[in-house]
């Protein structure tokens, strides 16, 4: 089989070791005459800009028109992106003469990068016209932040649909293990590029180069193919069918047996899918986050509709990481500092209020309403004292907080709103999901939240400092960026001046904060790739159920204390709060051993009243008022399950069970 197209990745510099000087350009500009060569050596010699800067300064040196604004505009659409790609050390390229012969031997020839192309497809657009780098058919380029391999996978499938050939008709052409790992996704052919950063050297499973010349041994004739990738797809393919297979086995043995099977309270729900990217994922074997942490991250961030999602491996962990980014120095006089207060609530579950204390803060406890068991909005402002600098509360069992009121209160003081969002996610409150609201906002994916990777978080924001700072935290505290098994993506690995270390010690090695090691494994954000798939199926369910538990209840009022959504919300409960009445001719007690010995699970409402609890006996706190309501919801609250694994069988049979107990009570 002959190869047709060729698709050059130009996401990595090629590096010749010999010529390293002060002297830093990227990939394409080998390509290009010996005016704009000087000109590139001339703007980026001992610079510090941004490959976007130095693009937009070489095409107004050429005098290429109408391009600054242009590319002012792609700088600040693509912020993040630009302070990344930093271009201030590094080497010049190898020659690219190569290009010609597969241009002009009719090879499709593609250009591809993992990074936004707007100013750079123009400054090929202009070389290419000027006849000094061949055409290519079509430049690829990111539009936004977007997981890089999946963007090029859609590349190569759609490639393959425009120009009517197979995989094995297609090489990539490139540097770095994320076009391996397409190339391996997609069935094509993979070219290695070996450069100082991935040092690949002959031993591998595929072909390496270090000149795009000595491509025309490999492809002239076209005949290579890669057997063991190929060898290695096909065991792959084999060994997810038998996945699903044993799923599909498994499946068959669940049946529901009223009064002998349990009824949890949450729990799993996953098909053949979970399973599947899980064992795919273990089978890449790259154990930390990769290809499916990144894609969770941004896939969950474009569902609640904010700019970051960084995954850490709990909920509580996200609710640490949280607290602790607002301790940064980074953040000036706005950072939180030993003895300030954070006001909160002390009916709820201790990992929300546990950073506020390791962070050495102080929590001020306001109480919490009936019915909705959030916090009492109309006291926080009068709660608010000279030490107050946050507010850190969760949505009760996934019912939205009074938003409306606390932002006005947040902007009004200048405080910091964390919402912990671990039994909330799929809630909206005025049509916005909640998550979304806070400085900084988190997220768990315990097994019984509502998707799962079994254990699993995530922390996020609008604000890319916050963005950093929390990053910094969960890795170490770390100042590096770089990502795992990635080196030097600031290209001043060795060449910068922190603290009181000597310049050029490793940045590898150099720690802003005191952090920790909060980070997720592959395998852990593969399923939840799956899970997030099925979200609007789970968030439809849980509000059926949650209507169907309150039809039947409604019967039993006068002995209940049924749940209010918050005006304007949505709620995607996570569970349906039952306080019995103090005058009911039984007890919580009474009521909840009588479901658990009919196999019905109940939960109480996490910790009742935490400052009751023995671990905060000895913690400084502040009481705002009573918390008359918190000892209510202690001493009479309970809740049952809501989750989609609940099915209409098992709701009757709930229905049945709570019949029975009021037909022996009353």
């Amino acid at each position: 089989m002959s190869i047709k197209v060729l698709v050059f990745d130009f996401d990595g510099t090629i590096v010749d070791s010999n010529e390293l000087k002060d002297k830093a350009y990227f990939e394409l500009f080998p390509l290009a005459d010996k005016k704009t060569k000087e000109i590139i050596r001339e703007i980026s010699k001992g610079s510090r800009k941004t490959r976007y800067q130095i693009i937009k300064e070489i095409l107004l040196a050429l005098k290429f028109e109408n391009i600054e604004k242009e590319t002012e505009n792609h700088v600040q659409k693509y912020g993040e992106v630009v302070e990344k790609d930093i271009v201030d050390s590094g080497g010049v390229p190898n020659a690219f003469e190569g290009l010609w012969f597969f241009h002009n031997n009719k090879y499709i020839l593609y250009l591809l990068s993992g990074t936004p192309l707007e100013p750079l497809s123009q400054v090929v657009e202009k070389l290419v016209a000027k006849g000094k780098i061949p055409a290519f058919k079509k430049i690829y380029g990111r539009v936004d932040n977007s997981d890089e391999r999946l963007f090029k996978e859609q590349v190569i499938t759609e490639i393959i649909k425009t120009e009517g050939v197979s995989t094995k008709e297609i090489a990539l052409i490139g540097d770095g293990p994320s076009e391996r790992d397409v190339a391996l996704k997609t069935g094509c052919i993979f070219i290695g590029i070996s450069n100082e950063s991935n040092n690949w050297k002959t031993n591998n499973d595929f072909p390496v180069i270090t000149d795009f010349k000595e491509l025309q041994s490999l492809i002239n004739p076209p005949l290579f193919l890669i057997k063991n990738m190929k060898k290695e797809k096909q065991l792959r393919k084999e060994i997810l069918n038998k996945v699903r297979e044993f799923y599909q086995a498994r499946k068959q043995k669940e049946k529901f047996i009223p009064g002998e099977s349990y009824i949890n309270y949450s729990g799993r729900v996953y098909d053949e899918k979970e399973m599947i990217n899980l064992v795919d994922a273990s089978l890449d074997f790259w154990l930390t986050a990769d290809r499916y942490a990144k894609q969770f991250e941004n896939d969950f961030a474009k569902f609640l509709g904010i700019k970051y999602c960084l995954l850490t491996n709990s909920g509580s962990s996200a609710n640490l990481l949280a607290i602790s980014a607002l301790t940064s120095p980074e953040l000036g006089k706005k950072r939180l500092k030993p003895g300030d207060e954070i006001i909160t609530v002390a009916c709820g579950f201790p990992t929300t209020l546990n950073p506020i204390i390791q962070n050495n803060l102080i929590p001020v406890f306001i109480d919490i309403e009936l019915g909705t068991y959030n916090i009492q909005v109309e006291k926080i402002e009068k709660a608010i004292s000279k030490k107050t600098k946050a507010i850190f509360v969760a949505h009760t069992l996934g019912n939205p907080i009074n938003l409306d009121k606390i932002l006005k209160i947040v902007k009004k003081y200048n405080l910091w709103l964390i919402e912990d969002n671990c039994d909330a996610l799929g809630s909206k409150y005025k049509g916005q999901y909640t998550g979304s609201f806070g400085h900084i906002s988190t997220c768990s994916f315990f097994p019984a939240h509502h998707i799962t990777m079994g254990e699993g978080g995530a922390v996020l924001t609008d604000d890319l400092k916050l963005k950093k700072i929390i990053a910094s935290f969960r890795d170490w505290g770390r100042d590096c960026w770089c990502e795992p098994g990635h080196d030097n993506t600031c290209k001043k690995r060795f060449s910068r001046k922190s603290g009181k270390l000597p310049f050029g010690y490793d940045h590898k090695y150099i720690y802003s904060h005191i952090g920790y090691n909060l980070k997720i494994t592959d395998m852990q954000a593969a399923i939840g790739i799956a899970q997030l798939e099925k979200l609007p199926l789970f968030i439809k369910k849980r509000k059926e159920n949650f209507k169907e538990i309150y039809k039947f209840l409604k019967l039993y009022e006068n002995y209940f204390v049924l749940p209010q959504a918050e005006k304007d919300s949505q709620p995607c409960w996570f569970g349906f709060p039952i306080l019995v009445k103090p005058e009911a001719p039984f007890s919580r007690n009474e009521i909840v051993n009588y479901l658990e010995d009919n196999k019905i699970a109940t939960r109480m409402l996490f910790g009742g009243n935490l400052i009751k609890q023995p671990a905060y006996e000895n913690t400084k706190y502040r009481i705002f008022g009573s918390l008359k309501n918190t000892d209510l919801i202690m001493n009479n609250l309970f809740w049952l399950g809501v989750y989609s694994g609940i099915t209409k069988e098992k709701l009757n049979y709930l229905t049945k069970v709570f019949n029975k107990f009021f037909k022996e009570k009353l």
